[in-house]
Protein backbone atom coordinates (compact mmCIF):
# COMPACT_ATOMS: atom_id res chain seq x y z
CA UNK A 1 0.00 0.00 0.00
CA UNK A 2 1.25 3.43 -0.94
CA UNK A 3 1.03 6.44 1.33
CA UNK A 4 0.10 10.00 0.43
CA UNK A 5 -0.88 13.15 2.27
CA UNK A 6 -3.77 15.60 2.10
CA UNK A 7 -2.91 18.93 0.46
CA UNK A 8 -6.38 20.51 0.28
CA UNK A 9 -9.91 19.97 1.65
CA UNK A 10 -12.91 21.66 0.02
CA UNK A 11 -16.08 20.22 1.55
CA UNK A 12 -16.38 16.59 0.40
CA UNK A 13 -13.56 17.09 -2.14
CA UNK A 14 -10.07 16.16 -0.94
CA UNK A 15 -6.84 16.62 -2.90
CA UNK A 16 -4.13 14.07 -2.05
CA UNK A 17 -0.47 14.13 -3.09
CA UNK A 18 1.48 10.87 -3.50
CA UNK A 19 5.18 10.15 -3.91
CA UNK A 20 6.66 10.46 -7.36
CA UNK A 21 6.10 7.34 -9.44
CA UNK A 22 2.86 6.30 -7.77
CA UNK A 23 -0.56 7.58 -8.82
CA UNK A 24 -3.72 5.71 -7.78
CA UNK A 25 -6.09 4.73 -10.60
CA UNK A 26 -9.43 6.45 -11.08
CA UNK A 27 -12.09 4.89 -8.78
CA UNK A 28 -9.43 3.53 -6.40
CA UNK A 29 -10.36 3.65 -2.73
CA UNK A 30 -8.21 5.68 -0.35
CA UNK A 31 -8.48 5.65 3.43
CA UNK A 32 -7.57 8.20 6.07
CA UNK A 33 -8.37 8.79 9.72
CA UNK A 34 -10.94 11.40 10.76
CA UNK A 35 -11.30 11.62 14.54
CA UNK A 36 -14.52 13.65 14.13
CA UNK A 37 -16.30 10.51 12.85
CA UNK A 38 -15.03 8.06 15.49
CA UNK A 39 -11.77 6.85 17.08
CA UNK A 40 -11.13 4.03 14.55
CA UNK A 41 -8.09 4.17 12.32
CA UNK A 42 -8.65 4.66 8.57
CA UNK A 43 -12.36 5.29 9.15
CA UNK A 44 -12.88 7.69 6.22
CA UNK A 45 -13.02 6.30 2.69
CA UNK A 46 -12.19 8.50 -0.31
CA UNK A 47 -12.63 7.64 -3.98
CA UNK A 48 -10.24 8.93 -6.65
CA UNK A 49 -12.21 10.98 -9.17
CA UNK A 50 -9.55 12.91 -11.10
CA UNK A 51 -5.80 13.12 -11.73
CA UNK A 52 -4.70 16.74 -11.31
CA UNK A 53 -1.08 16.27 -12.32
CA UNK A 54 2.17 16.46 -10.35
CA UNK A 55 1.22 13.30 -8.40
CA UNK A 56 -1.95 14.90 -7.01
CA UNK A 57 -5.38 13.24 -7.21
CA UNK A 58 -8.79 14.71 -6.44
CA UNK A 59 -10.96 12.39 -4.37
CA UNK A 60 -14.54 12.41 -3.11
CA UNK A 61 -15.15 11.62 0.57
CA UNK A 62 -17.79 9.03 1.45
CA UNK A 63 -18.38 10.58 4.90
CA UNK A 64 -17.83 13.86 6.73
CA UNK A 65 -14.56 15.72 6.16
CA UNK A 66 -15.02 17.95 9.22
CA UNK A 67 -11.77 17.91 11.17
CA UNK A 68 -9.50 16.79 8.31
CA UNK A 69 -6.28 18.74 8.07
CA UNK A 70 -3.56 19.21 5.47
CA UNK A 71 -0.70 16.81 5.90
CA UNK A 72 -2.83 13.94 7.22
CA UNK A 73 -1.73 10.53 5.96
CA UNK A 74 -3.75 8.76 3.27
CA UNK A 75 -3.41 5.10 2.24
CA UNK A 76 -4.08 3.86 -1.30
CA UNK A 77 -5.91 0.53 -0.98
CA UNK A 78 -4.97 -0.41 -4.55
CA UNK A 79 -8.53 -1.43 -5.41
CA UNK A 80 -11.97 0.05 -5.90
CA UNK A 81 -14.48 0.49 -3.08
CA UNK A 82 -16.28 -2.83 -2.61
CA UNK A 83 -19.56 -3.83 -0.98
CA UNK A 84 -20.76 -7.23 0.25
CA UNK A 85 -23.12 -9.17 -2.03
CA UNK A 86 -25.24 -12.30 -1.68
CA UNK A 87 -28.22 -13.50 0.32
CA UNK A 88 -26.88 -12.06 3.58
CA UNK A 89 -27.41 -8.48 2.36
CA UNK A 90 -31.08 -8.98 1.41
CA UNK A 91 -33.28 -6.79 3.59
CA UNK A 92 -30.31 -4.86 4.97
CA UNK A 93 -29.50 -1.16 4.54
CA UNK A 94 -25.85 -0.50 3.69
CA UNK A 95 -23.98 2.66 2.82
CA UNK A 96 -21.77 3.01 -0.26
CA UNK A 97 -18.77 1.49 1.52
CA UNK A 98 -20.73 -1.61 2.59
CA UNK A 99 -21.14 -0.68 6.26
CA UNK A 100 -24.59 -1.34 7.81
CA UNK A 101 -26.63 1.75 8.67
CA UNK A 102 -29.74 -0.13 9.87
CA UNK A 103 -28.35 -0.83 13.35
CA UNK A 104 -27.68 -4.48 12.56
CA UNK A 105 -24.49 -6.48 12.69
CA UNK A 106 -21.69 -6.15 10.14
CA UNK A 107 -22.50 -8.23 7.04
CA UNK A 108 -20.16 -11.24 6.99
CA UNK A 109 -20.36 -12.00 3.29
CA UNK A 110 -17.76 -14.07 1.46
CA UNK A 111 -18.14 -12.08 -1.77
CA UNK A 112 -17.53 -8.38 -2.24
CA UNK A 113 -17.94 -6.61 -5.57
CA UNK A 114 -16.64 -3.16 -6.61
CA UNK A 115 -19.25 -0.42 -6.81
CA UNK A 116 -18.07 0.43 -10.36
CA UNK A 117 -18.28 -3.15 -11.61
CA UNK A 118 -18.75 -3.67 -15.34
CA UNK A 119 -22.14 -4.89 -16.54
CA UNK A 120 -22.27 -8.58 -17.52
CA UNK A 121 -21.81 -9.43 -21.18
CA UNK A 122 -24.94 -10.10 -23.23
CA UNK A 123 -24.00 -13.78 -23.53
CA UNK A 124 -24.16 -14.11 -19.72
CA UNK A 125 -27.53 -12.36 -19.32
CA UNK A 126 -30.67 -14.43 -18.90
CA UNK A 127 -33.59 -14.24 -21.34
CA UNK A 128 -36.02 -16.10 -19.06
CA UNK A 129 -39.05 -14.29 -17.68
CA UNK A 130 -38.59 -14.19 -13.90
CA UNK A 131 -40.29 -12.53 -10.95
CA UNK A 132 -37.97 -9.98 -9.33
CA UNK A 133 -37.89 -9.72 -5.54
CA UNK A 134 -38.03 -5.93 -5.79
CA UNK A 135 -41.33 -6.18 -7.70
CA UNK A 136 -42.90 -7.99 -4.75
CA UNK A 137 -41.67 -5.27 -2.38
CA UNK A 138 -43.08 -2.57 -4.67
CA UNK A 139 -46.47 -4.32 -4.80
CA UNK A 140 -46.55 -4.63 -1.01
CA UNK A 141 -45.72 -0.94 -0.62
CA UNK A 142 -48.38 0.13 -3.17
CA UNK A 143 -51.02 -1.93 -1.31
CA UNK A 144 -49.98 -0.21 1.93
CA UNK A 145 -50.35 3.21 0.27
CA UNK A 146 -53.85 2.25 -0.93
CA UNK A 147 -54.88 1.25 2.59
CA UNK A 148 -53.55 4.49 4.09
CA UNK A 149 -55.21 6.60 1.38
CA UNK A 150 -58.54 4.83 1.94
CA UNK A 151 -58.25 5.44 5.68
CA UNK A 152 -57.48 9.15 5.27
CA UNK A 153 -60.32 9.58 2.77
CA UNK A 154 -62.81 7.94 5.15
CA UNK A 155 -61.67 10.26 7.95
CA UNK A 156 -62.02 13.25 5.62
CA UNK A 157 -65.52 12.13 4.63
CA UNK A 158 -66.57 11.79 8.27
CA UNK A 159 -65.21 15.25 8.96
CA UNK A 160 -67.10 16.74 5.98
CA UNK A 161 -70.39 15.11 7.05
CA UNK A 162 -70.14 16.69 10.46
CA UNK A 163 -69.72 20.14 8.92
CA UNK A 164 -72.55 19.76 6.36
CA UNK A 165 -75.11 21.29 8.74
CA UNK A 166 -72.72 23.96 10.03
CA UNK A 167 -74.76 27.01 9.01
CA UNK A 168 -77.95 25.87 10.75
CA UNK A 169 -76.28 24.86 14.03
CA UNK A 170 -75.86 26.75 17.30
CA UNK A 171 -72.53 27.66 18.89
CA UNK A 172 -72.55 24.70 21.31
CA UNK A 173 -73.28 22.32 18.43
CA UNK A 174 -70.42 23.83 16.45
CA UNK A 175 -68.01 23.35 19.37
CA UNK A 176 -69.09 19.70 19.64
CA UNK A 177 -68.50 19.16 15.90
CA UNK A 178 -65.03 20.73 16.07
CA UNK A 179 -64.12 18.57 19.08
CA UNK A 180 -65.31 15.41 17.32
CA UNK A 181 -63.45 16.24 14.11
CA UNK A 182 -60.25 16.77 16.07
CA UNK A 183 -60.76 13.38 17.74
CA UNK A 184 -61.12 11.76 14.29
CA UNK A 185 -57.85 13.32 13.08
CA UNK A 186 -56.02 12.41 16.30
CA UNK A 187 -56.79 8.73 15.63
CA UNK A 188 -55.57 8.81 12.01
CA UNK A 189 -51.83 8.36 12.84
CA UNK A 190 -52.68 5.43 15.14
CA UNK A 191 -54.73 3.79 12.38
CA UNK A 192 -51.98 4.41 9.84
CA UNK A 193 -49.43 2.74 12.12
CA UNK A 194 -51.88 -0.17 12.58
CA UNK A 195 -52.01 -0.58 8.79
CA UNK A 196 -48.22 -0.55 8.57
CA UNK A 197 -47.83 -3.14 11.32
CA UNK A 198 -50.27 -5.60 9.67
Amino acid sequence: MKMGRIVQVMGPVVDVEFDKGHLPAIFNGLTTTNIQINKDKNNLVLEVAQHLGENVVRAIAMDSTDGLARGAEVVDTGEQITVPVGDKVLGRILNVTGDPVDGGEVVASEKRYPIHRKAPEFTRQSTKVEMLRQVLRSLTFSLLIKRVARLVCSAELAWARQFSSWSSSTTSQRNTVVTRSLQVWENVPVKVMTCIMK
